[in-house]
């Protein structure tokens, strides 16, 4: 069964004589005129021949003449075998020539199958792979009269919240364009719009300063996706704030369902969408082949009945967040740049501070992917790897005192937070060990400018008081102790470790004494475990022997 488009240009082949075999491409319907399959399939029937050139050889073989097989701009035949009720395609497996090489059990499992799972592949009844997957596409006009009733529309809630939509712009003329567009669906449902264009470097916030209703913003100066971000959610006036990159394109059923779960309970802070391009479970196998049916893939998938799913990490590509929590954590944190990992970070602290981020199952937004970012002068590659050492950096005290298990996006696991162990706690803590322990931290130094803060860092409200003597350093070692609040002391090098050091203890008034390196660290756990040790230690116990952490990487850090 199959209808064909093109008689005209069939006509004029006709009369030119151009060819006696004349072929065409197909595209076969699944259940309706509103899926076909893809790819698609590599058979071009034969739909027209000159009877005095052409001989038939064998079912759809024929010889004789010159062929020629349409585009599918010229000629497009429309199969319809699989586009029916579901007695009627019993009918044709019962009927079928080639019954017997249906493959086992497929009316039930694929044929009713797809009704739940419409992203479902390899579909051919004989030839599983033949047929690869569905794709839902505009009705061909031709089709119109054999085609379903139109669904009622997806409908936005009663209560809608004010929506400011805000997207840092860093060149991209066509994604820019794009993603207006696409947003031009839904500008009922939308407060405001604000590009923040971070020196792009082409006409790409013109682009967008052509749009109507588009708020632009231009940084005086680059400061990469986090400060973008915060300038247009410092403008942003909207109870919601869509955090959006330029490369994406917004079904309206998507910005429905993704503000809809925002909206579903006080805790949520924030929403995030699957797409066909990002990391950290976001990702949803894609059946659309052509950016005409992004739409209706997102109406298939907001209707799919897929629950939200508490995830610790959303990332930043699109991200629908209430703009009081925004507000009470912060924003972005601007140390991160050109970006990479400012997403993780502002997921976590909105973790840390109690709220739920929320994966919206039902919602979709079509994401290019790092289009921006691959504008940029610096390697992702370096990006990536400069601010994951800052992400963990910024947390570890989180990590060290056991407050959180982990960080967003490092870890499949959800992340348990342990309220007794949230770091203000256990430095209150540390402080009133450390005054009971009474311990008194002797080092000797020597221009260890590149590693003493780290040290001195690790060491603060551990130690009742700090001793450091510098045998003649010439960078700024003695400048950086005195930051820390040590008791600096010259001593003149005279070749001996042991007078250097016994030159320490002289200064020491604790009970204990405590020495390292300046190329050391004081791990949180071991500081917590020297406390109490020193606290609770008999009178027969003269000294203890701890670890420590050297400061440099390495097999040997």
């Amino acid at each position: 069964m199959g209808q064909f488009k093109g008689n005209r240009s069939l006509l004029r082949l006709a009369k030119a004589g151009v060819a006696e075999r004349v072929y065409v491409h197909m595209d076969t319907y699944w259940k309706r005129p509103e899926y076909v399959i893809r790819p698609r399939e590599q058979l071009t029937p034969l739909i027209m021949l000159d009877l005095r050139e052409v001989d038939h050889v064998h079912i759809r073989e024929y010889k004789g003449g010159r062929a020629l097989t349409l585009t599918p701009e010229h000629g497009l035949l429309h199969h319809l075998s699989y586009a029916g009720p579901d007695c009627r395609i019993q009918r044709k497996l019962d009927t079928w020539g080639h019954r017997n090489e249906v493959l086992s059990d497929w009316y039930n499992r694929v044929w009713r199958g797809w009704d739940f799972n419409p992203r479902m592949r390899s579909l051919h009844p004989t030839h599983a792979w033949a047929y690869g997957w569905t794709e839902r596409i505009h009705v061909p006009p031709i089709l119109k009269s054999i085609a379903t009733p139109p669904r009622e529309e997806i409908a936005a809630p009663e209560l809608w919240p004010e929506v400011s939509v805000v997207i840092p712009l860093h060149g991209g003329e066509d994604d820019i364009r794009n993603c207006l567009q696409s947003l031009s669906g839904s500008c009922d449902l939308l407060h405001e719009i604000i590009v923040v264009d971070d020196l792009s470097p082409d006409g790409a916030a013109n682009v967008a300063s052509g749009f109507e209703g588009v708020t632009l913003i231009s940084n005086e100066e680059n400061v990469g996706f986090g400060g973008t971000c915060n300038r247009g959610i410092e403008r942003a006036s909207g109870d919601v704030v869509v955090l959006l990159n330029s490369d994406t394109r917004v079904p309206r059923a998507g910005l429905i369902r993704l503000v809809e779960s925002l909206m579903s309970g006080g805790s949520v802070a924030a929403t995030g969408p699957l797409t066909n391009n990002s990391g950290h479970g976001q990702i949803i196998d894609v059946t659309y082949t052509s950016p005409d049916a992004i739409d209706l893939f997102a109406e298939d998938l907001a209707l799919s009945g897929g629950e939200d799913k508490e995830v610790d990490m959303l990332v930043g590509f699109c991200i629908a967040a209430k703009r009081s929590v925004l507000a009470e954590v912060g924003g972005f944190d601007e140390r991160f740049g050109i970006g990479q990992f400012e997403d993780n970070d502002l997921c976590y602290r909105m973790r840390r501070a109690g709220y739920k981020l929320l994966l919206v199952q039902s919602a979709f937004v079509h994401h290019e992917g790092s289009k921006s970012l691959n504008r940029r002068h610096e390697h992702p590659a370096t990006l990536l790897t400069r601010n994951h050492r800052v992400f963990l950096e910024k947390w570890s005290d989180d990590l060290e005192t056991g407050f959180a298990s982990h960080l967003s996006g490092l870890a499949p696991t959800p992340i348990q937070f342990n309220p007794n162990r949230k770091p203000e706690h256990v430095k209150k803590q540390l402080k009133e060990l450390a005054r009971k322990a009474d311990i008194s931290l002797c080092m000797i130094v020597k221009n260890e400018e590149r590693v003493l803060a780290d040290c001195l860092k690790s060491a603060q409200g551990v130690f009742k008081q700090i001793i450091v003597v510098d045998t003649g350093s010439t960078d700024r070692t003695k400048e950086i102790a005195a930051e820390f609040g040590a008791q600096v002391y010259e001593f003149p090098w005279t070749d001996s470790f042991s007078e250097a050091r016994n030159e320490s203890l002289k200064h020491a008034g604790g009970r204990w004494i405590f020495w390292m390196d300046a190329d050391d660290t004081l791990p949180r756990a071991t500081a917590e475990a020297l406390l109490l040790v020193a606290v609770n230690a008999q009178p027969d116990v003269n000294a203890f022997v701890v670890p420590v952490r050297f400061t440099d990487s390495g097999p040997s850090g």
